[in-house]
């Protein structure tokens, strides 16, 4: 394991900026004297165990941690059969990720935030609690009322967004108005 696991970060790509290397003191120090067939759940799981109570590496780590350095093992025993270096591909066991709870903005939610940008307030309200209606009481942002309906709309990510231009360039995603479309990456950008 540990001929496979060196083998791996010698072939990385020179553009390639992971964390890989840090994962490798760890990984060695549980799989290193390990044969690749013996890289199993039960293997997989020791060390998922070994790593978040502290008994590998310098203090406990959560198991994302751990998954994430198992991930590493996997790219390097994948790298390792596709270079036919083992006569079959090894599947690495990782634990599971926790389920996130989906949030998404309500249409009424989004309203609300494209009136704060614009400067609005509610002016009053009747009996049943329903806005009656609006006034403006601030100076109108609409740089910001822009950027949450491109990122509404498009459900790109905020530094995407933040980082558009107007024409195509190699480090930044660009607006094309004769197309219709938003890049959201550079020509350049992986």
């Amino acid at each position: 394991m540990a001929d496979c696991v060196i083998y791996y970060l010698d072939n990385l790509s020179e553009d390639h900026s992971g964390p890989e290397p840090t994962h490798v003191p760890w990984l060695i120090e549980h799989f290193g004297g390990m044969t690749c067939s013996q890289v199993n759940i039960d293997s997989c799981k020791a060390y998922v165990a070994a790593r978040t109570t502290g008994a590998i590496g310098h203090k406990p780590v959560k198991e994302a941690t751990a998954r994430r350095e198992l991930e590493t093992l996997s790219a390097a025993l994948n790298r390792a059969w596709k270079a036919g270096k083992l006569d079959r591909p090894i599947a690495v066991w990782k634990p599971g990720t926790d389920e996130q709870e989906a949030r998404w903005l309500t249409r009424d939610e989004a309203a609300r935030l494209l009136r704060g940008a614009l400067g609005f307030t509610p002016k009053g309200f009747d009996a049943d609690g329903r806005v009656t209606g609006y006034v403006r009481v601030a100076k109108p942002n609409y740089h910001v009322a822009r950027f949450i309906l491109i990122a509404l709309y498009t459900a790109t990510r905020h530094a995407a967004v933040l980082g558009l231009r107007w024409e195509r360039n190699a480090h930044s995603g660009s607006i094309d108005l004769k197309e219709n479309r938003i890049y959201r990456r550079g020509t350049e950008e992986r």
